[in-house]
């Protein structure tokens, strides 16, 4: 009898070890490889102080991923090509650092941040706040909440003019 005891006390505990599983073992990472549309605009706090053309940065973005290493390229218009690398854990993009430089309207516009993160919606869209300084048309703004917004799209080209939809 104290052998069976032992034996269902052993079973309980393999089969509460299989079930709950380690708390700690990597996320697997969503799949965010692919081309998008991106924009990056000003925290609302910064924007009052903008020209309205200045207060988002639109860019083409193709993003390369093996595993939780992820590659993201932006080609931002009026700058020159700017390439990011992050780390995907789950549905979350953790960048450490990027830094922009492009035009809008005809106004430089430089975008730095550091310790951003996304998150991945089901869609494919990437939404995440910016930490750091936003400064366009001679004004400079640092904050927290500027907006990063990645949507997925197919490239279609014709000629030379490439279109994301």
């Amino acid at each position: 009898m104290a052998q069976m005891n032992w034996l269902v006390i052993a079973a309980v505990v393999t089969s509460a070890t299989a079930c709950g599983g380690n708390p700690s073992a990597p996320t697997t990472p969503a799949n965010i490889a692919g081309s998008y549309t991106a924009s990056i605009t000003a925290s609302s706090t910064c924007s009052a102080n903008m020209p309205t053309t200045t207060r988002v940065l639109n860019a083409a973005a193709e993003v390369s991923q093996t595993g939780a290493a992820a590659q993201l390229q932006f080609n931002i218009h009026g700058g020159s090509p700017v390439t990011v690398t992050g780390t995907v854990s789950g549905q979350t993009i953790t960048l450490p650092s990027l830094s922009f430089n492009g035009t809008a309207a005809g106004n430089a516009i430089s975008v730095v941040a550091s310790a951003s993160t996304a998150n991945v919606a089901a869609n494919g869209e990437i939404a995440g706040s910016l930490n750091g300084t936003y400064q366009a048309s001679g004004t400079s703004c640092n904050a927290a909440d500027h907006q990063l917004q990645m949507r997925k799209c197919v490239v279609t080209c014709s000629g030379n003019v490439c279109t994301c939809a």
